[in-house]
């Protein structure tokens, strides 16, 4: 189970890490990283409130951060 979840990790950060511009962006691995702990840590938290509008909050301001550090890289 781990070693299948570490794959997937791995081709995550891949799709991450080709989406970030390696020439301007020194710590495209630690931004990477960033970006999916904030995309799985988003989900989980907005899918164990009880506040529909607070579970949108969640999602849409996690994309806007995460659509900052893409567009600035």
């Amino acid at each position: 189970m781990r070693q299948a979840y570490t794959r997937q990790v791995k081709l995550y950060l891949a799709l991450i890490e080709d989406m970030i511009d390696r020439r301007r962006r020194p710590s495209v691995r630690r931004d990477s990283m960033l970006a999916l702990s904030a995309l799985v840590g988003a989900v989980a938290m907005a899918r164990s409130v009880d506040d529909e509008q607070l579970s949108l909050e969640i999602l849409s301001c996690t994309a806007e951060a995460l659509k900052s550090l893409v567009a600035h890289s």
